[in-house]
């Protein structure tokens, strides 16, 4: 918010078309139906990457960010580290989703990563919160 408290669109979350967990193909095929409504609103357009995008087009021209999320499997490929660099290097923000331990965030961050998600800080996992939450205080 700006100090007159309206949105500002410039400072807005990019905001992200609607996935199809493990589908890039039908990802794309949603991104498609609904970046014009999106981008026709003035918010910045982003792509949450998902299995099988590395045989696909990314249509780079259009996004202000991209979202790494996909399945475990196909998030410890090479895909998604291609992906950030390939945003990185256009000037894209990079969110990356369940991120659950320091670990996952140190090595995205190191990727380029600009933010990230996780249920551990929501829910009562014995240990990881505690890790993660001594993580971000040491980091403030």
């Amino acid at each position: 918010y700006t100090t007159t408290d309206t949105l500002s669109l410039h400072d807005a979350l990019p905001i992200f078309a609607p996935d199809v967990p493990g589908s890039a193909r039908r990802t794309l095929e949603l991104f498609s139906e609904f970046a014009p409504a999106i981008s026709s609103l003035q918010f910045p357009l982003a792509l949450a990457c998902q299995d099988g995008l590395q045989d696909l087009e990314i249509p780079w021209s259009l996004l202000s960010a991209v979202f790494i999320a996909g399945s475990p499997d196909w998030r410890k490929t090479d895909c998604p580290k291609h992906i950030i660099a390939a945003a990185k290097w256009r000037g894209l923000w990079v969110h990356v989703g369940r991120v659950s331990n320091p670990e996952q965030w140190e090595y995205y961050r190191k990727l380029g990563a600009d933010s990230a998600d996780s249920s551990a800080l929501v829910r009562p996992f014995p240990g990881r919160t505690d890790a993660i939450s001594k993580y971000f205080k040491g980091a403030i």
